[in-house]
């Protein structure tokens, strides 16, 4: 139902999943799943079960233009 995708250590995983809801794409970020609030995380997650096939494509299309952006 859900995909875990890391992002490299010195990136703000917060910052990178606002910048994705900016573009449209929706993210849950990993510190959303843990009852440690002071744990560090550069994971996210993404749904596969509820999108076409389509929005799926898009989605990552999308989020590969935003992790450009983001990594510059």
């Amino acid at each position: 139902m859900f995909i875990w995708l890391k992002l490299p250590k010195t990136a703000n995983m917060v910052d990178f999943c606002t910048k994705a809801v900016e573009n449209k794409v929706a993210t849950v970020p990993g510190t959303a799943f843990t009852v440690d609030t002071k744990a560090e995380s550069h994971y996210f997650r993404v749904n596969y079960s509820t999108p076409t096939d389509e929005q799926i494509i898009n989605g990552m299309e999308i989020l590969g233009k935003t992790a450009k952006e983001f990594f510059k």
